[in-house]
């Protein structure tokens, strides 16, 4: 962008830190007003020679090269825009030199500022001498020194949407690209294994690969996985593709079987029960079903429809007893309500666990319904027995995930009966 100053930190008596920036009076101006001003305050043809020419058209070249490597033009805006106009801060390698990050830079991102195979190797950070976590935000003035392991292999979750290791756009460029780098065969069995997780964890039933991978842009299901693996696609995208504005349904019943239900029910604006209006419906509690799932409905008598996730097993039994009684149901495009949802934490038993947990969820503002707790003392292992409230699959998937990365945490899951 521009800008040009010499800039350091001293550290002086009782740890206090002095930033010191040298620049002239035409640099200042610069820094001050922008690109042009120093142009102007030159005057003419002179003025762009003074300006470091030069300099600006290198940086520019390497906005296109970040380019290449970004999703998309949009992207490489987004980015600029941050890392252009945000707050700096300067922080010190461990040999003293002085290097410049944006404001809320981690120690991810200062290993790929100072060279990128240090970046790859980075497995953890010590700053003023402290072990910190990769998603540390850094401060003027701190000294960094990153811990490094002998194989280069960045971490996929670094890229993952919610997570807060990686904030420049350097870094995120330099990840995507050693992982399009990688044979493509194990692209596909990380990203296949990846969906394969995040599928069983929200309880989610496989869906048809070639249809899904077609409907976003892929040749077939081997191109989705390899995109999965690189991190050029994120796996909650695919979860908010399989909540549809209208999901698919199994079809279990004609529509006719619902003629003599009850109109009313507190479920009625989120439910479409196929050929009838004004029906009640409730959402069984054996599945709870969430927007998204496919799901099917059973009449009862005097409750209206029931209404079950598909692949529910008191569901089966009860259209195998009463056929006639099965129908097809959907939810509604608007449907934006909150919902029951189960969830099972296996954890190592540990002082402070539970109020970890329930600080996580009221820092996401998650309501807790029900809690209970479970201790194996043989093996040290707490099962953590949350009801929670969510609004969609998506939302329950990043709930789980930041649950997952709570210290001592060896599971979390969507729990169905």
């Amino acid at each position: 962008n521009g800008y040009r100053s010499l800039h350091t930190a001293v550290i002086g008596d009782g740890g206090k830190v002095l930033e010191v920036q040298i620049r002239t009076r035409g640099m200042h101006e610069e820094a001050e007003l922008g690109i042009c001003a120093h142009w102007t305050y030159k005057g003419g043809e002179q003025g762009m020679q003074a300006s470091g020419y030069d300099d600006k058209i290198a940086w520019l070249r390497q906005v296109v090269e970040w380019g290449g490597e970004l999703d998309a033009t949009e992207t490489i805006a987004e980015h600029l825009r941050c890392e252009v106009v945000a707050d700096r801060v300067y922080v010190l390698t461990p040999s003293g030199h002085v290097v410049d990050l944006p404001a809320g830079a981690t120690p991810v991102d200062f290993a790929y500022q100072v060279h990128s195979e240090l970046g790859h190797r980075c497995r953890g950070a010590r700053v003023d001498g402290r072990i910190v976590g990769l998603d540390h935000v850094l401060s003027t003035g701190e000294r960094v020194e990153i811990l490094r392991a002998k194989q280069a292999a960045p971490n996929r979750d670094w890229l993952r949407p919610g997570n807060v290791f990686v904030h420049t756009a350097r870094a995120r460029s330099r990840i995507r690209h050693w992982f399009r780098e990688q044979d493509r065969e194990q692209l596909i069995v990380a990203g296949r294994s990846l969906l394969e997780r995040e599928l069983r964890r929200i309880a989610l039933p496989a869906p048809a690969l070639p249809a899904l991978a077609r409907s976003m842009g892929f040749a077939d299901s081997h191109d989705l996985f390899a995109a999965l693996g690189s991190g050029e696609t994120g796996v909650g995208e695919i979860i908010a593709r399989l909540a549809p504005e209208e999901p698919a349904v199994v079809p279990l019943a004609k529509p006719g079987a619902t003629r003599g239900a009850r109109a009313g029910g507190h479920a009625r604006s989120e439910i479409e029960v196929a050929g009838v209006d004004n029906v009640m419906t409730t959402l069984a509690r054996c599945c709870a079903p969430l927007p998204g799932d496919a799901i099917a409905g059973y009449v009862t008598a005097g409750r209206g429809v029931s209404v079950h996730r598909a692949d529910c097993a008191k569901l089966q039994r009860l259209a195998q007893h009463s056929p006639g009684r099965a129908i097809e149901v959907r939810w509604r495009a608007s449907a934006v309500r909150l919902h029951e949802v189960h969830v099972r934490v296996v954890a190592h038993d540990r002082p402070a666990l539970l109020q970890e947990l329930v600080t996580l969820l009221g820092n996401e503002r998650v309501n807790v319904l029900d809690l209970g707790v479970t201790v194996d003392r043989r093996r040290r292992l707490a099962t953590v027995q949350l009801t929670i409230e969510v609004a969609s699959l998506e939302a329950l998937g990043h709930i789980l995930g930041k649950i997952a990365r709570v210290r001592g945490v060896l599971a979390a899951r969507r729990h169905v009966e």
